[in-house]
């Protein structure tokens, strides 16, 4: 105690320049104030932590370095119970003032994410956060229309006129659930209907004909309903209807004569395919009003052949098509023509049918009453 006294007041301009004022002073081997005393030696050593880290008031400063990384509070240790947090320590991107200039994760590459304040993976758009990582509050995703609510999100599942847009698609509604369940209930308004099909006769000098009592039935159960993504509120729809002409037990009638001979036969035409498409526009004229437009088209191509043409209840002469083609075919007709336009006038009539049942059904089951 008394040298370094002695050296103090001795020796002013060793007084000037203190061993351990600077970091890393007490252990690298150098007499940095020139007293001749090196490192732990010199007293002013005494609080550094190379030293034994115990203060002896003899020094110029405090040198209590708690983390052991070189640098005290008075120096610009921002956390001195981490060792790797001081002035010299390189920024890192772990939400940390990692090299204590006051600001964090600066300098660093970051990346956009969105707030997620519900919690459901979906980030909000009006919100965005820079971080270089992801933070737990906030994900990449940013198609969340309410982050408010966590069962609003994109995919949810829609609650009807609940006041909240589950779904995320602008509405209050299920449109595409919706229109499904109105196509579904007008093709089961549809199905077994009749339409009448118009008498036909002809008489071409010595052959003729006249067909009547033609009915025709249609079964529409199947049908599919596909959102077109372009335009959120278009739809593919796609009926798959069954038409028969007349039955077994109500069949049609066709007298036909050639010269003299005449024909009296009854029949009837199964179930064939008869498939329509089209589109259904919704639109929504308020917030809980909908209307829509439907435009659909029956595929019929003509295709009753002769093997489908049921003579079950022949009551006299030759009901073989062949042989009243051959007949009627003198006279210039073809009788299988005779049977597709049954189909094929009527197509469009049930194309009309179902265009107005479907409209109906989504003014009913879409809008809010």
């Amino acid at each position: 105690m008394t040298l370094f006294l002695w050296t103090l007041a001795c020796n002013p301009e060793v007084a000037e320049d203190i061993e351990g004022d600077e970091a890393g002073e007490c252990e690298d081997g150098a007499d940095n104030d020139g007293n001749g005393l090196f490192d732990c030696d010199d007293p002013s050593c005494a609080g550094a932590p190379a030293c034994g880290g115990e203060d002896t008031g003899l020094g110029p400063i405090d040198r209590d370095d708690e983390d052991g990384d070189g640098f005290t509070e008075e120096e610009g240790d921002c956390d001195d119970g981490d060792d790797a947090v001081h002035p010299d320590a390189v920024e890192e991107c772990n939400g940390v003032d990692d090299d204590c200039n006051g600001e964090i994760d600066d300098d660093l590459d970051t990346l956009t994410f969105y707030a997620d304040e519900d919690g459901d993976g979906y980030g909000d758009p009006d919100n965005p956060v820079e971080a270089c990582s992801e933070p737990d509050d906030a994900v990449e995703d940013n198609t969340d229309c309410d982050d408010s609510a966590s069962d609003a999100h994109p995919g949810g599942t829609e609650v009807d006129w609940d006041g909240v847009d589950q779904d995320c698609d602008g509405y209050d509604l299920d449109i595409e659930a919706c229109v499904q369940e109105s196509v579904i209930d007008a093709t089961n308004w549809v199905s077994w209907w009749s339409y009448d099909v118009p008498d036909q006769d002809a008489d071409y000098w010595v052959a003729g004909y006249e067909l009547y009592n033609q009915t025709l039935y249609v079964d529409a159960a199947s049908n599919s309903v596909s959102e077109q993504k372009e335009e959120p509120l278009m739809f593919d729809v796609n009926v798959d209807s069954q038409q028969a002409l007349n039955t077994e037990s109500e069949p049609f009638w066709l007298d036909a004569w050639l010269d003299t001979t005449y024909y009296f036969c009854d029949g009837y035409i199964d179930w064939q395919d008869v498939p329509y498409y089209g589109t259904v526009e919704v639109h929504m004229l308020s917030e809980n009003d909908v209307s829509a437009t439907v435009n659909l088209e029956g595929k019929y191509d003509g295709y009753v052949q002769d093997d489908i043409v049921l003579w079950e209840y022949a009551t006299g002469g030759s009901c073989e098509v062949e042989t009243l083609d051959t007949m009627l075919g003198f006279g210039g007709y073809d009788i299988l023509g005779f049977f597709d336009s049954g189909f094929s006038d009527n197509t469009e009539s049930v194309a009309n049918e179902l265009e107005d049942e479907i409209v109906w059904y989504i003014e009913y089951n879409c809008s809010e009453w």
